[in-house]
C-alpha cells in the first residue's frame, strides 16, 4: 500500500472555551518517519488522540488508510487501533509485572501463542532494543532510557504498521537520547513502520525526521523535509528552532550543524 497512512482534513477541537485545533490539515506519509514539534500545550498529544480514535474531532476529518475515523462504531475502531503501537513518554510499564511479563501482555491478551512462542518472542523483542538479558527484572529496576526501550518492545509487540512516540527522548541523558533515536530509525527501516513522534528535541528531530511538521496556535503552519525546516524563513519557526524567547533577525546559525 501506498500514499498517506494518515491525514487530517480541517480539523478542528475544542475543549470548553479552549479551541485547541483550528481547520489542522496534515498528511503522515506511509513507510516514514514524520516529527510534530511545536510548544508545549499547544495541542500535539491532540493530535495523537485523535490518530487512534480517543478523540474526535469537533468538525473536519481524521482518515487512517483511507477510512475516516469518525464514521466507525466501537469494533471498527478498536480493529484500526491494531495498526498501531505507541510508546508514551512515561514507557507505561506495569510495576507489578517484571519486564518479561509486561513485553509479552499484548501478546498474551490479542494472540495464541502458546508458551514456547511466546517466550521466543518476547526474547527477540527485547533483544532488538538491546536489552536480551533482563526479562526477570522490575521496572522499578531499569533507569529511564531501559524502561522506555521495554516501553518499545511491548509496543511493537503485535506488529503494527504505525507507530505512535510521545516524546521518547524527555528526561534523558545525551547517550540514551541517541540511542532511542537510532531505535525509531532502525524501526523504520528493519521494520517498515510509519512513525509519527511528538518532540522538543531539536537534535533529535533533525536526526530522524523524513518531515516535519510544526503546529502553532492550533494549525500546522510550516512542513516539509529538514532542509526545508534548515532554510526556512517564517519568524516563529526559526525562534523555536533557534530556542529563542524572543524573534532574531538572525538566520538559523545553529541549526545547520545539527545532524
Amino acid at each position: 500500500m501506498t500514499g498517506d497512512a494518515i491525514v487530517f482534513h480541517d480539523v478542528c477541537k475544542s475543549f470548553g472555551t479552549q479551541k485547541v485545533l483550528r481547520g489542522l490539515n496534515l498528511t503522515i506519509p506511509r513507510g516514514k518517519i514524520t516529527v510534530i514539534i511545536g510548544r508545549s500545550g499547544g495541542g500535539k498529544s491532540v493530535i495523537l488522540k485523535h490518530m487512534i480514535g480517543l478523540l474526535r474531532p469537533d468538525s473536519g476529518e481524521v482518515t487512517v488508510d483511507g477510512t475516516n475515523l469518525s464514521t466507525l462504531d466501537s469494533m471498527k475502531l478498536r480493529e484500526i487501533r491494531t495498526k498501531f503501537g505507541m510508546l508514551f513518554q512515561n514507557a507505561a510499564l506495569f510495576d507489578s509485572m517484571n519486564v518479561f511479563d509486561n513485553v509479552a501482555f499484548p501478546m498474551v491478551e490479542h494472540s495464541d501463542l502458546d508458551k514456547n512462542k511466546l517466550a521466543k518472542r518476547v526474547k527477540e523483542l527485547l533483544s532488538l532494543v538491546g536489552l536480551p538479558d533482563i526479562g526477570h527484572k522490575m521496572p522499578s529496576e531499569l533507569s529511564g532510557g531501559m524502561r522506555k526501550r521495554v516501553g518499545l518492545a511491548r509496543a511493537i509487540a503485535l506488529k503494527p504498521e504505525i507507530m505512535l512516540y510521545d516524546e521518547p527522548t524527555t528526561g534523558l541523558d545525551p547517550i540514551m537520547t541517541d540511542a532511542i533515536d537510532n531505535l525509531i530509525l532502525s524501526m523504520q527501516k528493519e521494520l517498515g513502520i510509519t512513525s509519527v513522534v511528538i518532540s522538543h528535541d531539536i537534535a533529535a528531530t533533525f536526526h530522524v525526521a523524513d518531515k516535519i511538521a510544526m503546529l502553532s496556535e492550533g494549525e500546522i503552519i510550516l512542513s516539509g523535509t529538514p532542509d526545508v525546516f534548515k532554510k526556512t524563513d517564517v519568524p516563529f519557526v526559526r525562534q523555536f528552532l533557534e530556542g529563542r524567547s524572543t524573534p532574531s533577525a538572525s538566520g538559523l546559525n545553529d541549526i545547520k550543524d545539527l545532524r
